[in-house]
């Protein structure tokens, strides 16, 4: 079996800081706060979608080196396994709270398990044409359902009961913000990076910078977008820029479509920004005792998981904060959350080998 690369494993716990911050925050009624709460959902899954696919490469490394005709064969058997299994926890966390998490994460999961042997030059192509799919499925969706109808009220059809093909469709596809087109490609981009080399220091910082070139492409257009009005302020005989609910027709579309784009963007730099930056910080500290208890984290992103659903929600419930929060107290929440897990993992880690649900996991698909 390939060495643990510790990179991934601080990178999955930050990424598990991530999605805690996501789900403590989500009854924070606040419009200036959904786009923040937004790109840290959508970097914290995109980053577990990643390292999902950077083990998927992992796994079949030795088989894939020595073209074992039998360890190819046993691998994506014992992958759908894990991932189904990983469902049926999904199943159960989805009762606790409002979140498609692990339902959906698994279902990549075997997406990537059949796709896990094909060729490292198809998979950027593959990932670019699953970014398509999102993009013009999320466009047929908004038509459907009226883009300008269905954003004020989004948290109202996320928590809808209706079991309309349009709500139901609607809530399958916006469930965790992203479409399983999109976190697809993101697997797959995970799949050709657990392929390099990232051992060597030029790979990792290569990886850290590509992050921030996709996330500077990203961000300028949205920069410009925000600004721009403060500037042509000052500028004589600019006529009166036109609100989004005066385009319609081809217009919207095509400013719809540029949005999604710099969405997929936006979140996939960030991923890549957190994972090579989180290679190079164990690189320079290899051995430093400040990060192990990350790394342990890392470890037991699966059961720390689960335990926030659980437990955090039956704490927030009794105290009657679980609707309404305000944001310092859902960041607050969140923080003290992890601080407990690193402290748990930490010690965890010093006696025993895996987590409490990664164990089980283990002894029920092998």
């Amino acid at each position: 079996m390939p060495t643990r690369i510790a990179g991934y494993d601080f990178a999955r716990s930050l990424a598990l800081f991530g999605l805690v911050i996501a789900n403590f925050s989500r009854s924070v009624d606040r419009i200036d706060f959904y786009w923040l709460h937004s790109l840290i959902e959508g970097g914290a899954t995109t980053t577990f979608l990643v390292l999902g696919g950077v083990g998927i490469s992992l796994l079949t490394q030795r088989a894939r080196i020595t073209s074992n005709a039998h360890g190819i064969a046993a691998d994506p058997k014992r992958l759908i396994k894990r991932a189904a299994s990983l469902l049926v926890v999904g199943i159960g966390c989805s009762l606790i709270w409002t979140t498609n998490f692990l339902c959906l994460y698994s279902i990549c999961i075997i997406i990537g398990a059949l796709l896990m042997t094909i060729s490292s030059r198809w998979l950027w192509p593959l990932a670019c044409v699953c970014g398509t799919i999102s993009v013009i499925f999320t466009l047929l969706v908004l038509s459907y359902s009226g883009y300008f109808e269905v954003l004020p009220n989004w948290k109202t059809l996320w928590n809808s009961n209706s079991w309309t093909i349009k709500d139901v469709v609607f809530s399958l596809y916006f469930s965790e913000l992203r479409s399983i087109f999109s976190w697809t490609g993101f697997l797959l981009i995970g799949m050709w990076l657990g392929r390099q080399a990232v051992h060597h220091p030029r790979v990792r910082r290569a990886v850290f910078f590509c992050g921030i070139v996709f996330a500077l492409v990203a961000c300028t257009p949205w920069l410009l977008i925000h600004y721009a009005p403060l500037l042509l302020r000052y500028v004589p005989l600019v006529p009166s820029r036109p609100s989004l609910a005066d385009i319609s027709g081809p217009g919207l579309n095509s400013i719809l479509t540029l949005f999604l784009l710099l969405d997929i963007f936006a979140i996939c730099g960030t991923a890549i920004i957190i994972i090579g930056g989180s290679l190079m910080l164990t690189e320079k500290y290899p051995d430093a005792r400040w990060t192990r208890p990350f790394l342990a984290t890392g470890q037991l992103a699966l059961t720390l998981y689960v335990a926030h659903l659980v437990i955090d929600r039956g704490m927030l419930e009794a105290l009657g904060a679980l609707e309404n929060q305000t944001l310092p107290f859902a960041i607050g929440s969140a923080v003290i959350f992890f601080i407990c897990a690193i402290i748990f993992s930490h010690f965890w880690r010093k006696r025993f080998e895996r987590g409490p649900l990664e164990w089980t996991m283990r002894r029920i698909t092998g």
